[in-house]
């Protein structure tokens, strides 16, 4: 099983299973080796119910990717890792329209990413 994504080209970078165990999935690209970090890890916790509800689901997809990054005044680079964490919580037994709504909200502000360039490089809160 693969994930295919598109990067800022337009060009499909894939992202093969790499390691699977219960409910944790780390997938990578062709690009990750042990020096060079670019994977995406998905990982689920079943509901927990309880007297009075269903308890949630609760989801994360966290991507992660390795760059240079210069070190003031030295004039050379360290390697640093970035981090794109989605988290979810969804109620068991909410409606599929409702779960449906709030994907395709998510995936709207996702899709902008003028905005989340100012949310995550400038730290606007205000966007």
């Amino acid at each position: 099983m693969s994930l295919t994504l598109e990067n800022a080209a337009g060009q499909p970078v894939t992202y093969s299973v790499y390691r699977f165990a219960g409910n944790r999935a780390t997938y990578r690209s062709p690009a990750s080796s042990d020096l060079v970090q670019d994977e995406i890890i998905i990982s689920t916790q079943d509901p927990a119910r309880a007297a009075n509800s269903y308890g949630n689901r609760r989801s994360s997809v966290n991507m992660l990717r390795t760059h240079g990054v210069p070190v003031p005044n030295q004039g050379e680079e360290v390697v640093k890792t970035i981090k794109f964490d989605l988290i979810t919580s969804i109620p068991s037994g909410l409606a599929e329209a409702e779960v449906d709504e709030f994907i395709a909200r998510m995936a709207a502000l996702l899709g902008q990413p003028a905005v989340l360039k100012q949310i995550v490089v400038s730290g606007q809160t205000q966007v």
